[in-house]
């Protein structure tokens, strides 16, 4: 979908409005729609970054969205998480089980 500069523009104010209200339903579904940049990460990136295992996943269970993966078609879908939704999630979590490096971006 090619949008011009401007309708971008408009709807990463209104993504960056919803993820500051926590309406992050809302919000993942315009970055899907649209195919905005920059708010999603995929499941290895938040593990590298934020210490998120396998005990945490089953304790927290984050929302994701699912993508066809890029890279091989015949691998397992990619799950993306919103960057937002993470970090506020997980900001909540006992400070030992947190990488503090990049909650602070």
């Amino acid at each position: 979908m090619n949008l011009r500069s401007e309708r971008k523009q408009e709807l990463r104010n209104q993504v960056d409005e919803l993820l500051k209200n926590k309406e992050y339903e809302k919000a993942r579904y315009i970055v899907n729609y649209y195919k905005l940049k920059d708010y999603q990460i995929c499941l290895s990136t938040l593990r590298q970054w934020y210490y998120y295992t396998y005990k945490i996943e089953r304790d927290i269970n984050l929302n994701y969205a699912e993508m066809e993966n890029p890279h091989y078609s015949s691998a397992a879908p990619m799950r993306l998480y919103l960057e937002a939704e993470a970090k506020d999630v997980l900001r909540k979590r006992p400070y030992h089980t947190v990488r503090f490096k990049y909650l602070n971006k």
